[in-house]
């Protein structure tokens, strides 16, 4: 496994799970 790699897909993962999060927080804000 590449570090670089590993990191990119931490990245992702988080990035999708803020995204996720906030627009759940937003559709239950309407």
């Amino acid at each position: 496994m590449i570090i670089r790699d590993l990191l990119a897909l931490g990245s992702l993962i988080t990035f999708m799970t803020m995204l996720y999060t906030w627009i759940s927080v937003f559709t239950a804000g309407n």
